[in-house]
């Protein structure tokens, strides 16, 4: 009986990276658990993120685990892969043959699938690359069983492709027009980057920033549905299709960290259904035009859940923006005292004595600048105003 597990090298790279995401998104939990929020839409919210932000951690948790299991076993009658929730065994003489694929964009990365002979029995698939003496196992498999095919990953993707998804002309004509569904996403998502980078960073001027954010995900979808389902957000490894889950997930991240950072939403009960009803549409539209997308596959179905999220934020942040960043109307305005402050990492909080229709103290965000000019003890000016969308929203300064 021989043993093959991941090797130390990957170990200990695997465990930095999971290690360090745990530190981070672990730490962002505990902040967001800790603190409270006078608000109990906004406490709930703050409560929400915490959970998400636990989930990653547990993730990298059992990939930890995952990776220090995770072993091949060849026995003299049986290969057996050993997995944390679920192991895999076929005796060779169940086998009727194997496949090894290799990662197109890097080939020295190569899959195993196994191939019974009953039609019932499910194949046993695994990934030896990272395996200790992965060399040796490749040996012995190609002593003991049939090699079928040995092809690059992508090769089933690229006839699938151009087979059913590109419709009229001839192969060529068709590979232009993949090159330019790629060029399309590559584009879209290096859009995303750009303008992420600026809407987080240097958001001036300030409603062309918002609004960059706002149409980069609305132009992914569109490219989605112009593509005929081509450009996909549902797979990202090991295929040719163009992806731009970039072009969704980054501008909706940022857009939903500008509005927690920049905007007091005095009232919340006009943003769920909205927000919801949002969410659906864009769900349904990025369905519709993949009716093949699929939750069967692991890492597709990480993707996916990322991207209905992403959707989601996005649907809340465009809300809350134009909501608060495009209001014309004329504030309510109201007097009150500055008690104490509050400071985090990009986090500058006031907590304000209540004023007229409030009963408890205030705790409302604002700019770094402003944060360091106040006093405790000092007059503040509450400005409320009704919202673009009917969201009351609160602005606030110092009584001159």
């Amino acid at each position: 009986m021989k043993e093959y597990k991941i090797s130390n090298r990957w170990k200990r790279i695997i465990d930095s990276l999971a290690l360090f995401a745990i530190l981070v998104y672990g730490g962002l939990a505990v902040i967001f658990l800790l603190r409270t929020e006078t608000d109990e839409d906004e406490q709930n919210l703050m409560n929400l993120t915490a959970v998400f932000f636990l989930i990653v951690v547990l993730i990298m948790i059992l990939l930890i685990i995952k990776t220090h299991i995770k072993k091949i076993i060849v026995t003299e009658n049986s290969i057996k892969s050993v997995n944390l929730f679920k192991d895999r065994e076929l005796f060779f003489d169940e086998i009727e043959g194997f496949n090894i694929i290799k990662n197109y964009r890097f080939p020295a990365l190569k899959q195993v699938i196994l191939q019974p002979i009953s039609n019932e029995a499910k194949s046993l698939v695994f990934n030896y690359s990272f395996l200790n003496h992965a060399d040796e196992l490749e040996s012995i498999l190609k002593s003991r069983l049939k090699l079928d095919h040995e092809i690059m990953s992508n090769r089933i993707d690229v006839d699938q492709v151009l087979e059913n998804k590109i419709s009229g002309g001839s192969i060529e004509e068709k590979t232009q027009k993949l090159k330019l569904a790629k060029l399309t996403a590559k584009v879209i998502n290096i859009a995303a980057g750009i303008v992420g980078f600026w809407a987080f960073n240097y958001p001036v001027p300030y409603e062309y920033a918002i609004l960059a954010c706002i149409a980069i995900p609305i132009i992914s979808l569109i490219a989605i549905i112009y593509w005929n389902g081509l450009i996909r957000v549902d797979k990202i490894k090991d295929t040719i299709y163009p992806n731009v889950a970039i072009g969704i997930f980054f501008p909706s991240l940022v857009l939903f960290l500008r509005t927690r950072e920049d905007y007091n939403i005095d009232d919340y009960s006009n943003i769920w259904i909205p927000c919801v009803l949002l969410t659906a549409t864009l769900c349904l539209l990025l369905i519709f035009r993949n009716q093949n997308i699929s939750f069967k596959d692991p890492h597709r179905r990480v993707v996916l859940i990322y991207t209905f999220l992403s959707l989601f934020a996005y649907a809340y942040s465009t809300i809350v923006s134009i909501n608060c960043t495009f209001d014309k109307s004329v504030a309510k305005i109201y007097k009150t005292k500055l008690i104490d402050k509050q400071s985090g990492y990009r986090s500058y909080n006031l907590i304000l004595s209540p004023w007229e229709q409030k009963n408890k103290n205030q705790e409302i965000k604002i700019d770094k600048d402003s944060y360091y000019e106040l006093q405790n003890g000092d007059r503040m000016t509450v400005y409320v105003y009704k919202g673009f969308f009917g969201i009351p929203w609160i602005n606030v300064d110092k009584v001159h």
